[in-house]
């Protein structure tokens, strides 16, 4: 556990080239050392319960990383799981799974992704924490629609909005209006998604925690922006709304996103007639992003690079400047070598839209066949995918049902076992019972027959002299005597027996 710890605090050492929030990971680094040394101070009065803070500050950690380092995860969740299960912190599990599903999300292995959220999701319904639900809910329904699931997801994102609702947390409601609004862009209907992405904005706009607000309400602006976008009659519009993200998203210092919705502002105006304007955001979101990203080779790195620098030649060539497009698009091409075949058919394509315009029908018929290629590559990669993303979420469906068959016979057990003690229970009371209604009888039985013997001994003391009546009780017969005054004989020995087995008595003149 310490050299995990020393390896942890060395990694929020170095963040700082990656980190776009270095001053709150500073911060947790410093709540690390301090506990740790709060823990070594307390010796052997530390009780196993004050890990639930090292387990809440790795989740901490884990929420600044998801983005910027989302592939070193593992090495604060599996810790943070690690403490968590030893000492039964539910809280702590499902945030450990939180961040594993982070983690494959990032691996693209989407049904383990899945898979850690569902637990995740189980640990937090045992607590009952309704918020920690809806979030579950919420990443399972991105799991999701990376499997192709779109019902699903939909479905999950309706469940996180109806626990929102109820608990009235405005944030998770508007969070979920823009993942509902998400799905159905996806979809294509855009009417139905700016009807949610609108609802999204107008409760963030009016809630009363900014900071938190103006996390969510970036997505719900560009969500609206896009849309709009795609709208000749409303250009204007989706300019104002990407304008209002992009001032939210330089507060939260977020450069991919600002750039992102640089970018797309750039292309609003394009699409507005403005493709002035268009190149001068485009340049100025190029040389953003650069500033702060050195490494070209990456992936990442070279798909923006290579997609900024496209615009920028696009909008040239629609300004009838044919060399100065020619050139951006020369310049655009190595990045998007390194980036993928989509993107490199996209600047293929814009290499035959100039060629074509210059009169070079040779070239721009080349670079249109190059690009037709790649596409047809692309469309076979999707199907691919998309069939495989079917065999995963069968597979996954697979493992669900085994699952859920195993927890039937457990359940089946259980009910048995419970029946068999109800059964138990049941005749313990009904044998209970039947015992203490004998045992009233005999009771009833005893006390009349005592008052019977009572009443026959009170007859033989008048009617004989006491000396005959107890010598008759005791030996059951009495020898002749003989009396004066007497006038009525009895046979004794028919009374007493009669007097002892049974309830009534026998006499005789």
């Amino acid at each position: 556990m310490k050299s995990m710890i020393v390896t942890i605090l060395m990694l929020l050492a170095s963040s700082n080239t990656y980190s776009q929030n270095q001053k709150k990971l500073d911060s947790l680094e410093n709540a690390m050392r301090a506990f740790e040394a709060h823990k070594l101070a307390l010796g052997t009065k530390a009780t196993a319960l004050i890990d639930t803070t090292k387990a809440d500050i790795l989740f901490a950690i884990i929420w600044e990383y998801r983005n910027s380092m989302a592939d070193t995860l593992p090495t604060f969740a599996l810790p943070c799981l690690e403490i968590s299960q030893k000492i039964g912190y539910k809280k702590g599990m499902a945030n450990g799974l939180t961040a594993m599903g982070f983690y494959y999300n990032v691996m693209l292995d989407y049904p383990r992704c899945l898979e850690s959220h569902q637990k995740a999701l189980a640990l937090r319904r045992e607590l009952g924490d309704n918020k920690g639900i809806a979030y579950s809910l919420q990443q399972m329904g991105v799991a999701l629609i990376d499997l192709g699931n779109h019902a699903e997801a939909l479905s999950c994102y309706f469940e996180a909005l109806k626990l929102a609702e109820q608990a009235g947390d405005s944030i998770g409601i508007a969070r979920s209006f823009s993942l509902i609004a998400g799905i159905y862009q996806l979809q294509n209907k855009n009417t139905v998604a700016l009807k949610y992405y609108l609802k999204s904005a107008k409760i963030l706009e009016n809630c009363k925690d900014k900071e938190l607000a103006n996390l969510r309400i970036v997505d719900a602006y560009g969500g609206i922006a896009y849309i709009y976008m795609g709208m000749k009659s409303k250009t204007q519009e989706a300019i104002d709304y990407f304008r209002k993200a992009i001032i939210l998203s330089q507060k939260e210092g977020s450069n991919y996103n600002t750039v992102s919705l640089m970018g797309n502002l750039g292309v609003a105006y394009r699409e507005h007639g403005d493709n002035r304007k268009a190149i001068e955001i485009f340049t100025s979101a190029l040389q953003l992003y650069k500033s702060e990203h050195s490494d070209y080779l990456q992936t990442d790195v070279a798909d923006m690079i290579s997609w900024l620098t496209m615009l920028i030649g696009v909008s040239n060539e629609r300004l009838g400047n044919l060399q100065e497009a020619l050139k951006f698009q020369k310049l655009a091409l190595p990045h998007a070598m390194r980036a993928n075949q989509t993107r490199r058919a996209e600047v293929y394509e814009e290499f035959a839209k100039i060629y074509r315009k210059m009169g070079n029908y040779k070239n721009a018929f080349e670079y249109h066949t190059k690009a037709d290629t790649l596409r047809d590559s692309v469309a076979k990669n999707v199907n691919l995918e998309a069939v495989n993303k079917v065999h995963l979420q069968n597979e996954f469906n697979k493992i669900q049902d085994s699952t859920k068959a195993e927890q039937f016979k457990r359940d089946a057990v259980a009910e048995n076992e419970l029946q068999k003690q109800k059964l138990m229970r049941n005749g313990f009371i009904g044998g209970f019972s039947i015992m203490i209604v004998f045992a009233g009888f005999f009771l009833f039985q005893r006390n009349k027959i005592k008052k019977g013997k009572i009443l026959s001994d009170n007859l033989l003391l008048n009617i004989l002299p006491a000396e005959v009546a107890e010598e008759l009780k005791t030996k059951g017969t009495a020898d002749a005597k003989h009396f004066d005054n007497v006038t009525v004989i009895y046979r004794f020995q028919i009374i007493y027996h009669c007097q002892r087995s049974s309830y009534s008595t026998r006499t005789s003149e």
